[in-house]
């Protein structure tokens, strides 16, 4: 414990000297800053080889507490009966879930459903997009409530009446999805941890 907590101070030390020295950006410091003092978090917590009897013990608890009736309010349920079957109810916090597959399979397109459907329920979903910008990310959100996709009717130039009432009612009803996007292009895994955890972002979120 003496040895975390000088640990600690010494990289409080380092921030304060690279805050001081005006060399690096306050923004560069502040990711220094939460990567250095998670890292030590992490480090801390981890405890090494541990026997199977200890585990499988820890495994039990895990399922008395999935097995009971409030568990789902826990799981992220991602709007597809199937594969939140293949996950066992849905999202778990703390998991990484990847989606990948070869270029133009529809990855977007899922992961915007799937953005969609969770925010349906009133849970927030925050967005970094490295590529698209925004708006473009807003109009796959659109095109996901109507339908005939959006970029067609952009295409043709022309917007029939039916068109029109549907873009209404999409824009209408995604104005109440607590979804938040982000598209800066350069932004690391440390920035996007910063900002989520921003208390911008939690009270907005909060009060949607």
């Amino acid at each position: 414990e003496k040895s975390d907590k000088n640990k600690l101070l010494n990289e409080i030390d380092k921030v304060r000297g690279m805050t001081v020295s005006g060399q690096k950006r306050a923004s560069e410091v502040v990711d220094y800053a939460i990567s250095s003092i998670s890292a030590l978090k992490s480090t801390g917590e981890t405890k090494g080889f541990e026997s199977l009897s200890s585990v499988l013990k820890t495994v039990m608890l895990e399922m008395g507490e999935e097995l009971k009736p409030d568990s789902n309010t826990k799981l992220v349920k991602l709007g597809f009966p199937k594969l939140d079957e293949m996950l066992a109810g849905g999202l778990k916090p703390g998991s990484l879930n990847i989606l990948a597959a070869r270029p133009a399979m529809g990855k977007t397109a899922l992961a915007i459903n799937m953005a969609a459907n969770v925010a349906a329920t009133g849970k927030p979903v925050a967005i970094f997009s490295l590529e698209m910008s925004k708006q473009e990310v807003a109009k796959r959100f659109m095109s996901a409530s109507m339908n005939r996709p959006l970029t067609q009717i952009l295409y043709s130039h022309k917007m029939t009446s039916e068109d029109k009432r549907e873009i209404n009612s999409a824009v209408v009803k995604l104005s109440d999805f607590p979804v938040y996007i982000d598209d800066t292009s350069d932004i690391n895994p440390v920035t996007m941890k910063s900002k989520l955890t921003r208390r911008s972002f939690v009270a907005s979120s909060a009060a949607a």
